[in-house]
């Protein structure tokens, strides 16, 4: 205890490792869209009929064909839903957690890889229309305190690391 407790971490050092390593707090957000495609929504009928499956089979070759989001189901516009700038653990840039979306299926619209260009996406037997419209790189602010914590600790890591070592040239002295 005598010999770790003089390394102790202070803000001077969190912010200087914090510099020196930056590029390693990046994380990327995506702005994406969504619309499940349902019976309701493609026919107006609530059970999976031959008219359903056509209405897939055109939405799927549209896709294919290079289509526009908008211009696959332009009557589905008020159907979309946008999801603001999001990093792959669901939380929004603000913080806020994205509710109501299940876990598999929002990590499979997050990894739509090029920007406006819709996606066709079959989960669960049910059928989805995605697309990313951005992304970015955010870098975590040092004002994050489970950072803070994170770089405080693998400094403490890091001293026990030197000073174990020190211990060790002076026994082999």
């Amino acid at each position: 205890n005598k010999v770790y407790s003089k390394n102790v971490v202070n803000e001077e050092d969190i912010k200087i490792f914090y510099e020196k390593n930056k590029d390693f707090f990046k994380e990327k957000y995506k702005k994406l869209r969504y619309v499940e495609l349902t019976p309701e929504i493609l026919t107006g009928k609530s059970n999976f009929d031959e008219e359903y499956f056509k209405k897939i089979d055109l939405i799927e070759n549209r896709i294919l064909d290079g289509e526009k989001f908008e211009n696959i189901l332009p009557e589905l516009k008020g159907k979309f839903k946008n999801i603001g700038f999001a990093n792959n653990n669901k939380i929004l840039e603000n913080g806020e957690v994205i509710k109501g979306l299940d876990d598999n299926l929002f990590e499979k619209i997050f990894s739509i890889k090029n920007n406006n260009t819709p996606e066709f996406l079959d989960f669960n037997n049910k059928y989805y229309m995605a697309e990313l419209l951005d992304q970015k790189e955010i870098t975590t602010p040092l004002s994050n305190q489970n950072l803070n914590k994170t770089i405080k600790s693998q400094l403490k890591i890091t001293n026990t690391i030197e000073e174990n070592n020190n211990i060790l040239k002076k026994i082999k002295a």
